[in-house]
């Protein structure tokens, strides 16, 4: 998982949760989808390491 970020109401309930991941990374795709989380999109190009380039899939749930 590249990046995990939480976002919450005024009253400290969570509203929230979305998570980042290597579109190349099945099975934490797997582990996403199996806990709630919907997909919402690709980011394309988005992140360089080790001198190549990987997409990010974007996933969220909502309370």
């Amino acid at each position: 998982m590249r990046d995990f970020r939480i976002r919450r109401k005024r009253n400290g309930g969570t509203l929230r949760i979305t998570g980042l991941v290597y579109a190349s990374n099945i099975a934490s795709k797997r582990v996403l989808e199996h806990n709630g989380f919907i997909r919402e999109g690709l980011q394309r190009n988005a992140v360089f390491k080790d001198g190549k380039i990987y997409d990010l899939c974007l996933y969220g749930k909502v309370k």
